[in-house]
C-alpha cells in the first residue's frame, strides 16, 4: 500500500501560535499573547487573539471580534515601540485593564465562549509580574498587532539584553 501525504499549508492561526510558542522559549518567559488587529471604519478590533500559558495551554478567540481596549499590547501599539512594565501588581495602568476585564466578564452569559475566554485571560493577566510587548508591523511600519510576553515568577525579569533582543527581532 502506497503512503499518501498530504500537504497542508499553515493557517495564520498556526503561524501565530507558532511565532508565541517560539518567543516564550526564546526568552524563557513563563506565558505569552499574540494577536492581530483590523480597522473597521474609525474603530480598531482584535481580529485574532492566542495566549499560551504557562501551563503549555493555548487560548484562543477566533470566533468574533472584540472591541480593542487598553491592554500591554495597545500600549506599545499607539506607542510604535516596545512598552515594559517591571512591577505588575504596582502598576495603576494594569489594574485599570483588570477591572476593567472583570467588568465585561460580569455583563456577559455564563455559557459563553466570549465569557469563557475572558475568565481565561483575566486569570492569566492578573498572575504577572512583570511584562513586556512589542507591536508587529507590516512592510509599510504600520502595527498589524502585538506580541507580549509575561513572567509569573519575577518582577523585572526581562534585563537589558533581552529587551534589546525582543525589541530589535520579535
Amino acid at each position: 500500500m502506497e503512503e499518501v501525504l498530504i500537504k497542508v499549508a499553515p493557517t495564520v492561526y498556526d503561524i501565530l501560535e507558532a511565532t508565541i510558542r517560539a518567543a516564550i522559549e526564546f526568552t524563557e518567559a513563563d506565558a505569552g499573547h499574540i494577536f492581530l488587529i483590523k480597522r473597521l471604519e474609525d474603530q480598531m478590533l482584535v481580529s485574532h487573539q492566542c495566549l499560551r500559558t504557562d501551563k503549555g495551554d493555548i487560548i484562543r478567540q477566533y470566533e468574533e471580534d472584540r472591541p480593542f481596549i487598553y491592554g500591554p499590547c495597545q500600549r506599545s501599539i499607539d506607542a510604535g515601540k516596545m512598552y515594559y512594565v517591571h512591577d505588575a501588581k504596582a502598576n495603576p495602568l494594569h489594574q485599570l485593564l483588570l477591572a476593567e476585564l472583570g467588568r465585561i466578564r460580569q455583563k456577559g452569559q455564563e455559557d459563553s465562549l466570549k465569557r469563557k475566554y475572558l475568565e481565561d485571560y483575566c486569570e492569566f493577566l492578573a498572575r504577572a509580574r512583570s511584562y513586556i510587548s512589542v507591536p508587529i508591523k507590516s512592510l509599510e511600519a504600520e502595527p498589524i498587532g502585538a506580541l507580549a510576553l509575561y513572567s509569573y515568577s519575577s518582577e523585572d525579569y526581562f534585563g537589558t539584553m533581552k529587551k534589546r533582543i525582543i525589541e530589535e527581532y520579535m
